[in-house]
């Protein structure tokens, strides 16, 4: 985890705020200037308050550095000395904050937690043009995945061979690195340091094809199901497309609404566990 110098202390402070800048990465950018907010408690709590500053800054802290971008409950408890009991009620403070300041929302699933975008913010936190080619390319990526899915032939996932076709399309290769993005095996390739699947935008997975030859698999991470609305990109690949017919790609669109009822019961689910009462 980064040093003390680069995560300042926003414990209370004796006024109605506490304010320390927050080097923290969003959509890839690092940020000094947005400032991270928690709300002044009475004295006797002033240890509870710096938990949470603590906490909020190791979920973003681990947006950009641990894998699928998510924090480990077992991770955050044992680092800020929290117990299973004490922890919901930490990590509902510490989203709150975040969202306060970040216009973000973090949301617990599966014994970790994600950092999700819930408003534009860009005109605040501006991208250089690197970051905005990295975020078009995984867009584009996450859009040809998604519209690849077809429920009625069983195609779940694409195959790397059909990936390496893709980016070959969009004028990209693994042998021949990028002027813009450079090495493209760094941004997406089968493991776990590749920078879209580190971050859990892009998942793979390895199997075995009927000639029992080794066969990998690209999805959706855990991040993009939080963080994509499929609807959207769907209309915005007919839009591509130049086809105003959306409800005849029925297949995809069975596969958005699926995935929408995922996210609402996954965030149904998040609030529910930190509002708990253990």
């Amino acid at each position: 985890m980064s040093s003390d110098e680069d995560i300042p202390s926003t414990a209370s402070q004796g006024r109605r705020h506490t304010r320390r800048p927050v080097r923290s990465r969003i959509d890839g950018k690092q940020d000094t200037r947005a400032e991270l907010k928690v709300e002044e408690v009475p004295s006797s709590q002033e240890g509870k308050a710096s938990q949470i500053g603590r906490l909020a800054r190791h979920l973003l802290y681990a947006t950009a550095n641990e894998k699928d971008g998510a924090l480990k409950d077992v991770v955050a408890q044992k680092e800020h000395c929290l117990s299973k009991k004490e922890y919901p009620y930490v990590l509902r403070q510490a989203s709150s904050a975040i969202k306060h300041s970040f216009g973000c929302k973090v949301v617990h699933r599966a014994n970790q937690s994600h950092i999700v975008r819930t408003e534009r913010i860009e005109e605040n936190y501006p991208l250089d043009s690197t970051a905005q080619a990295k975020k078009g390319l995984l867009s584009a990526i996450l859009m040809f995945i998604f519209a690849s899915k077809n429920k009625k032939t069983n195609v779940s996932a694409i195959t790397e061979t059909v990936l390496i076709s893709f980016l070959k399309a969009l004028g990209l290769s693994y042998s021949s690195p990028d002027p813009i993005f450079g090495d493209i095996k760094k941004l997406i390739s089968p493991t776990s340091s590749a920078e879209f699947v580190h971050e859990g935008y892009i998942s793979f997975a390895k199997c075995s094809d009927p000639c029992e030859t080794q066969v990998i698999m690209y999805d959706w991470g855990p991040r993009a199901i939080l963080a994509c609305e499929p609807m959207i990109m769907l209309n915005s690949f007919c839009s591509i497309l130049k086809d105003p017919q959306v409800n005849k790609w029925s297949s995809q669109v069975e596969t958005a609404n699926e995935l929408e009822e995922e996210k609402k019961q996954v965030i149904k689910n998040s609030d529910h566990y930190m509002l708990e009462d253990k």
